[in-house]
């Protein structure tokens, strides 16, 4: 049978899964693998239109998405009333210009401001009422008077990979639904809102007590202080390249017929989220690690929103995607809610990317290079065996590595990326340097340092640097002056050489210990030179 050559489709690769998990760390070499030669240089599909963005005019921003298939998705956002395209850095987009954005609201000592049209407009309080802020919804008056609490538990449903990694259990486990975002409403009234804690516990104090028609409902998002989400989980509104622009909604779960008050709790014992429609919990909760864990691995904490676009039926036009801010971000719902930045993820039976926490932690990762380091900004075709252009294989590359770290955090160390695409399991592991379908491609000692290279090969450099180094270096070195700032060498645009480089010279990894990973262990030919000013 001819060898097939699946294509990997952004989050990851097609191949059929017959081996099972596990071995030790290092490299398996073959005997009799040739070495990679350097493919021929490759047409641009974006033909000049940056990935980022540009400026057309002063309220228009073009960007260019290549999906997996080399597919060029152009884009042209057009700035709405309140905002202007500007070009910061190496990025354009629409960029607010008003004193606030439509849709927020805010309290004041006699009432509430609502934004309207980029500008603050004020409403009071009628007599006997105050101004309360509800997080994640925003402001409203209400009536003085004693409080009534609703508490809880929340939990969901999801599934493993299956122990032969064949696919995923068809039986569920349970989670913890933690810091879940809960609210009461009656009609279109919000009486209360608050959050769970690390074990799916909640507390919603509400202004008055509930009544019949009155609804508890949950929904993955994450708010900071200034009322703003910074992360949600949320509906489709189709499959077509632009769809991703508006949603209709947020994911949320309803109970309804809520039970009296006894001593001024309603409590509505432990709940669950059963089946595919949990979906978006197991979503928000591998993103809201990551948010977690940004702040103590980088240094400093991701500022531009999130949201996550998926559903049970979901298949995105690009595949599995990130999709930085140039690309106009999206408005969910009549609000609406603006996030600045976009993942999609595909919620079908035969592509259940909600299950496989790799492709959600591997599109994390590209939202993490593009808020706290430097992206390359190369997209396009790519296999899991083959190699692909330096820029777009240190993107892919560093992605995987950071969606398996954060796996490995969660319990064992675990460099098994896995997922279920059009029924066809496959697995890579990053530490081995082999797939479902063999081994991987490895680089030319005697090449190039601007040579092709398998992004796999990539996370696995990364993954020995993190084993034997720790986090500081290999985290911190995402954020060294020399990566972030105007030197390159090698190739192109900024790649693994840069990252090295930076290493090296912010002394975060020794030059030796560097060509004994890269070079020694996995035969990329860093040459131990660093650029460093």
């Amino acid at each position: 049978m001819q060898k097939a050559r699946w294509l990997l489709l952004v989050v990851g690769v097609l191949g059929s899964a017959c081996a099972s998990r596990g071995g030790a760390d290092g490299i398996v070499t073959p005997p009799d693998m040739a070495m990679v030669a350097m493919p021929p240089p490759q047409a641009d599909p974006c033909d000049g239109i940056p990935t980022r963005g540009r400026c057309l005019d002063s309220k228009t921003v073009q960007s260019c998405l290549v999906d997996a298939r080399g597919r060029a998705i152009i884009s042209k956002v057009t700035c709405n009333s309140s905002e202007l395209c500007v070009t910061e850095g190496d990025e354009s987009f629409c960029k607010l210009m008003a004193p606030c954005r439509d849709g927020l609201s805010r309290c004041t000592p006699t009432g509430f401001e609502r934004c309207i049209a980029g500008r603050w407009a004020s409403t009071p309080c009628g007599a006997g009422e105050s101004c309360q802020r509800f997080p994640g919804v925003g402001v409203q008056c209400v009536p003085f008077g004693s409080s009534v609490r609703v508490v809880g538990q929340l939990q969901y449903q999801f599934r493993f990979p299956r122990a032969d990694l064949r696919g995923f259990d068809t039986t569920y486990a349970v989670a913890n639904a933690r810091q879940v975002f809960a609210l009461v409403v009656e009609g279109s009234s919000v009486l209360g809102t608050g959050s769970a804690d690390g074990t799916g516990r909640f507390s919603v104090s509400c202004y008055r007590t509930p009544g019949p028609s009155a609804q508890l409902l949950f929904v993955p998002l994450l708010y900071n202080d200034a009322d703003s989400i910074t992360f949600a989980v949320a509906q489709p509104s189709g499959n077509r390249d632009d769809d991703y622009r508006r949603s209709p909604a947020l994911w949320s779960y309803s109970m309804s017929s809520l039970p009296s008050p006894r001593a001024g709790i309603i409590d509505v014992g432990s709940r669950l989220i059963p089946g595919e429609q949990a979906g978006a919990m197991r979503i928000f909760d591998w993103m809201l690690y990551g948010f977690e864990l940004a702040p103590g691995l980088y240094g400093v904490a991701p500022q531009q929103s999130l949201v996550a676009i998926w559903s049970p039926t979901h298949i995105p036009g690009c595949g599995a995607c990130f999709r930085s801010r140039a690309a106009g971000g999206t408005d969910v719902g009549t609000g609406p809610y603006h996030f600045d930045t976009t993942i999609e993820l595909n919620g079908t039976q035969d592509s259940p990317s909600h299950w496989a926490t790799s492709v959600i932690n591997h599109e994390f990762g590209h939202y993490l290079m593009d808020q706290l380091s430097k992206s390359p900004k190369e997209g396009g075709p790519h296999y899991v065996a083959e190699v692909s252009k330096p820029g777009l294989a240190w993107s892919e590359g560093f992605a995987t590595f950071s969606g398996q770290s954060t796996l490995s955090r969660a319990g064992s160390l675990d460099p098994l990326y896995f997922d279920v695409q059009d029924g066809t399991a496959f697995w890579v592991d990053i530490s081995r340097a082999v797939h479902s379908e063999g081994y991987l491609r490895r680089p030319d000692p005697y090449g190039r340092l601007d040579q092709f290279l398998n992004e796999n090969i990539v996370a696995g450099m990364l993954w020995d640097l993190w084993r034997t180094y720790g986090d500081t270096p290999v985290y911190r070195g995402m954020r060294t002056t020399r990566l972030l700032g105007p030197l390159n060498r090698g190739y192109s645009t900024v790649d693994l050489v840069d990252y090295a480089d930076g290493l090296a010279c912010d002394s975060l990894i020794s030059s030796s210990g560097l060509t004994n990973t890269l070079r020694l262990n996995h035969l990329f030919p860093w040459d131990g030179l660093p650029l460093c000013r």
